[in-house]
This record gives C-alpha cells, structure tokens and sequence, in this order.
C-alpha cells in the first residue's frame, strides 16, 4: 500500500511541473453519526494533501488519509479526492475493525465547503455490513511553498490575469 501513495503524489508532483500549482496539508477533525445496528456518533481524525491550480475554476486533486472510530467499529481510510467549485468526492479503501475482526472494504464519500466540510460517507465492507454517515469535518488548509508553512490566505495578485 505505501508504494501506491508514492506514486500517487509522485503523479501529482509530475502533474504540477506542468502549471504553477499551489500545495495544501489540510488537517482536520470529523464529528458525525452513523446510522443502522452498527451506527452511533463518529469522531476521527483527517489529514490530506491536495494540489491546486492559480484560479478558481481550476479542479484540485488530493491524497487523504482518516482514522476514525463510532461505537465498537474503528476505521482507517486511504483516498483520492477530486474536488471542484466546492464540491468534491473522496474514493478508497477502507479497513474496519469490530470485536477483534478486521474487515477490508471501499468507501465513497462526497462532500462540499471550505473550512467546514459537510459529507455523506458510504462503507461497503466485503458484504459483511455496510455503513452509512454523515457529519462534517472541520479542517485548516495550510499552504506549503518553499519557505515551509503558512496559513492560507488570498492573494490578489495570484488571482489576476
């Protein structure tokens, strides 16, 4: 699995040799529930990585990693994400572990906003159950460029034509 994600953001760093891209680690929280005999409220943790274009209407890709727990099932997620004019969707694998039993499966998970990301989260878990959420995730968009980290801002001059 490691060598999938470092030629997924290799991709994406070959891709960006070609505009002028900006680039984001977005970490964040998730706070949500789950429905069904598996269901209660969800809490976790996200963090991804994405890439952006210089204008608006430019679509971002992203790599997202997410742990997360609700009543006696814990998760951990790997995703692609596409995303455009707010809205975006989060594709992947998903491990899921209950009562010592681990379970592989694929989650599916669209989502809207900046900041506030409210999301619809489809579990298909090897037919064994499926799991279906919603919540929102709260998370920070921090720009890397090459004097490290900063917060992000907007910058008029990055936007003119």
């Amino acid at each position: 699995m490691p060598k999938y994600l470092f030629l997924i953001l290799l991709y994406f760093n070959t891709v960006s040799g070609q505009t002028q891209n900006n680039y984001f680690f977005s970490p964040g929280i998730k706070l949500g529930y789950a429905f069904g005999e598996n269901g209660g409220f969800a809490f976790g943790f996200e963090g991804s990585y994405i890439v952006t274009g210089n204008y608006g209407d430019d679509p971002i890709y992203g790599v997202v990693l997410d742990y997360d727990w609700s009543g006696e099932i814990e998760k951990f997620h790997i995703g692609i994400e596409y995303i455009r004019h707010l809205a975006g969707v989060d594709l992947g694998p998903t491990i899921a572990w209950k009562d010592g039993n681990r379970y592989l499966g694929f989650s599916v998970i669209p989502f809207v906003g900046v900041l506030i990301n409210p999301y619809y989260n489809y579990t298909f878990l090897n037919g064994e159950f499926d799991l279906q959420e919603v919540g929102a995730y709260v998370k920070v968009p921090i720009q890397i460029d090459d004097h490290g980290f900063t917060w992000y801002r907007l910058r008029r001059d990055q936007y003119e034509y």
